[in-house]
């Protein structure tokens, strides 16, 4: 489930850090193998969320969650 961009836009300064993914993230059928995402502690482990503030899509969460693939039906801005 998204994580509610407002979250990620409350981090302060330094609490996100620009990181290569090991996801695979489409726009509209234009892909990015390692995708950039945005790592951010939550304070029990790491989370990742895909490189894009219009939605807080989460790549990865700690050990429990991996997207390998991500289509988004929307051109990336």
């Amino acid at each position: 489930m998204p994580f509610h961009i407002s979250e990620i836009k409350k981090a302060q300064p330094g609490d996100l850090t620009e990181i290569a993914s090991v996801s695979t993230v489409c726009y509209q059928g234009d892909c990015e193998q390692n995708a950039g995402g945005l790592a951010h502690s939550r304070g029990d482990g790491g989370w990742v969320y895909a490189n894009e503030l219009r939605w807080g899509i989460p790549l990865k969460v700690e050990d429990a969650f991996l997207v390998r693939n991500l289509e988004i039906d929307s051109p990336k801005q």
